[in-house]
């Protein structure tokens, strides 16, 4: 039996349990696979419920155990306590355990630092004895005297840059570091508590190893369809939602997507219904605009990986185009199972306007 103290948000955990014969001891296979629910704090509606497995059969006896995703979709926050209760049935006697455990966020890594590096604006990184100083000398010593870049001084600021070489630039970069008057110990203790923090050489490796950044961005930028747990549908566009880390999908038995306009509609008026059903049968698009729909294949849920809970959520642009332009709606994912139903997403919707309607 056994679960961890802590867990990272957005990362797996893993817990178990073994039966035993209340009147003997001795282990032993439960009546049914054990069943399982998790409360936060002290909130008596459990964010997760669902059965346990059989690990090993063929060398363990009365051996069960789970994974799930503690994931902000399925309800995990940062800092919050969690309790796990199993229940199992062996010859007809039912027992239960409990477990306990924090959910904490990741700390910031060598590569969070690089990040910040490349998108920092250069303003302030120019002073004298910087390492953007030596850059921008070496720019405008072939603009020297210029007052227009002309298609003649390509080559040559071209050549200038080539010029500056790994070893020298990594050199100005270490040089910059060493002479950053770093804070006490102390003080990263008492600011930063449990950051995991990197040395000058991590930073500088990122930094100069990092895959090609555009440093600049246009005025208009567009949005992914999903965004933390929030999703966006453009009204007359395909949407295309992803949806990751939803946990386990083993054994599903259907899953359903729905998007609603208030939480206690009927599920027949959804304005969007979509299912995948594992007997490939009788799914598709189900519902839309709270009626049912001629075209089941405009609508389809596809499993990316089952053992991650990846799933693409796909709507035909044509139907899209007949939603309300709205916010303020509800979805979630719901997981069927042959013992239990899981609620393994939900999160805030919006249909957004288009600019041009046609879809054909």
């Amino acid at each position: 039996m056994g679960c961890p103290s802590t867990v990272v948000l957005e990362n797996n955990l893993v817990f178990s349990v073994c039966t035993h014969d209340p009147d003997t001891g001795v282990l032993t296979d439960a009546d049914s696979v054990p069943s399982y629910r998790i409360y936060e704090d002290e909130t008596a509606t459990p964010i997760l419920t669902g059965d346990m497995a059989k690990l090993d059969d063929a060398n363990t006896t009365g051996f069960y155990t789970e994974l799930i995703a503690c994931t902000a979709g399925n309800g995990f926050e940062d800092g919050k306590t969690y309790t796990i209760y199993i229940e199992a049935t062996v010859d007809g006697d039912t027992g239960g355990i409990s477990y306990g455990f924090t959910v904490e966020s990741a700390g910031v890594t060598a590569a969070d630092v690089a990040d910040a590096v490349w998108d920092e604006v250069s303003a302030g990184h120019t002073d004298a004895g910087k390492a953007g100083e030596q850059l921008w000398m070496d720019v405008d010593a072939v603009l020297a005297d210029t007052d227009e870049l002309q298609t003649d001084d390509v080559p040559g600021l071209i050549g200038a840059l080539n010029d500056l070489a790994a070893a020298d630039v990594n050199a100005e970069v270490d040089t910059a570091l060493a002479d950053y008057d770093a804070p006490t110990k102390a003080e990263l203790d008492s600011g930063l508590a449990g950051l995991n923090d990197p040395s000058a050489a991590d930073v500088a490796g990122e930094v100069w190893t990092y895959s090609t950044r555009t440093l600049t961005q246009s005025a208009a930028a567009v949005a992914a369809a999903v965004a933390g747990s929030a999703i966006a549908i453009l009204r007359g566009d395909t949407l295309t939602a992803a949806l990751t880390g939803l946990g386990s999908l083993a054994g599903y038995v259907s899953i359903d997507f729905t998007v609603k306009a208030a939480k206690a509609d009927a599920d027949d008026d959804a304005l969007v219904r979509i299912r995948l059903n594992a007997s490939e049968t009788g799914d598709g698009l189900l519902r839309l605009n709270g009626s049912g729909v001629s075209d089941a294949s405009k609508g389809s849920i596809a499993i990316d990986d089952e053992d991650a809970g990846d799933i693409t959520v796909t709507l035909a642009a044509t139907s899209t185009a007949s939603l309300e332009v709205r916010s303020g709606l509800y979805y979630d994912v719901q997981l069927i199972t042959e013992g239990a139903v899981s609620t393994l997403s939900d999160g805030d919707a919006d249909v957004t306007a288009d600019v041009t309607r046609a879809t054909s």
